[in-house]
């Protein structure tokens, strides 16, 4: 039997735990989405009616471009209160059972951050005064480790008060704003969208601004949590998507969709777990997406499916220690892998840096 890392009798469990945050949340003003923010194409496939939280918020996947997205999301206005007054870490630490501080925030972005910087050594080789923008760059930990490692001048841009706060204390430049919402007449010459790209709001409008405050020879860096990776190990969609995170991409879309905003992906990054994917990228004139052949949307469909099926099955079991012991072991060979390759130089590594296939 497929054994998933969340069994649905936890994730009714979390979900009773986020209720009365996700009450709150559900005040917020709301509007519902029915065409992709990427290809505008309005045909999709809803997979998804509520999110992990449990609240009433749809998710669709595009059968033109593969770009999943919300369809039931707050307002920008929402997401502003979202991010500002901290909202997003109340009900996310209901739902892992935990709660994060800024603290331990900057000891996992200081382990993060270490591994980056290794692993684009060689790749990234900025001149003397260049300067990074962190988007999206919390407490500014990775953005300290880029200046410190690659001598770069660093701005942090984070809508968290709490957080640009401390990025300041740290001896950084920041700005408490959403990208969407933030403008800026200087050029920088790094870009680092880490753990973010799924938070926008407009990814389209987000992504070309990024590429608007790069200059000619600036390159970007973008992590993104695999969809269908995250599908296989975690359970249906439902088990996933959140309030949050208004777009996922998966390793074999993603490329086009940067294409269509203006990016050319140079370097993939497999180092940083199951269902982590970086990319390295430099700006490119612009091309649409050319449509997901059908097959690819049917195999994708039925892929969804059997999640889904296999996941119901594994709900009628009563979860104990193999259970348990399953998820134990996942998190368990996480750490060992990224300590692993944290040890590692690049050049001992290999294949951290996969080239890919440009499209």
């Amino acid at each position: 039997m497929t054994r998933f890392l969340i069994h649905p009798s936890d994730l009714a469990k979390r979900r009773k735990r986020c209720s009365a945050v996700a009450d709150k949340l559900l005040s917020l003003e709301r509007h519902c989405v029915t065409a992709c923010n990427i290809c505008g194409s309005p045909k999709n496939v809803v997979i998804a009616e509520r999110d992990r939280y449990g609240m009433p918020l749809r998710t669709a996947m595009c059968t033109n471009c593969g770009l999943v997205y919300l369809v039931d999301r707050f307002s920008s206005a929402g997401y502003a209160r979202f991010y500002y007054e901290g909202m997003y870490r109340d009900v996310s630490s209901s739902f892992l059972g935990v709660r994060h501080g800024i603290a331990q925030i900057q000891t996992n972005q200081a382990d993060y951050g270490r591994h980056l910087a290794s692993t684009l050594q060689g790749y990234l080789e900025p001149e003397s005064g260049a300067s990074l923008i962190d988007i999206g760059g919390s407490a500014g930990v990775v953005a300290l480790e880029f200046k410190r490692r690659f001598k770069l001048r660093a701005v942090v841009l984070d809508p968290s008060a709490e957080e640009a706060a401390a990025a300041r204390s740290a001896g950084l430049e920041a700005a408490t704003a959403s990208l969407e919402d933030w403008s800026s007449e200087e050029k920088f010459d790094v870009a680092l969208l880490c753990r973010s790209v799924e938070h926008f709001f407009d990814l389209r409008k987000a992504l070309e601004k990024i590429r608007a405050l790069l200059t000619a020879d600036g390159v970007f860096y973008c992590d993104i949590a695999d969809f269908m990776e995250l599908c296989r190990l975690t359970g249906p969609a439902e088990t996933i998507t959140k309030a949050d995170h208004c777009y996922w991409l998966s390793y074999d879309t993603a490329p086009a969709i940067f294409r269509a905003a203006g990016f050319e992906v140079i370097s993939m990054n497999l180092v940083f777990g199951s269902g982590q994917i970086g990319f390295l990228m430099r700006p490119c004139e612009p091309e649409p997406v050319t449509p997901l052949a059908p097959a690819v949307v049917e195999e994708r469909v039925r892929r969804l499916l059997e999640i889904e099926s296999a996941w119901r099955t594994y709900g009628r079991t009563y979860p104990g220690f193999g259970d348990w012991l399953h998820h134990k072991a996942y998190r368990a060979k996480r750490k060992i892998v990224k300590s692993l390759n944290f040890f590692r130089t690049p050049a001992s590594r290999p294949n951290s840096v996969a080239p890919s296939h440009n499209r």
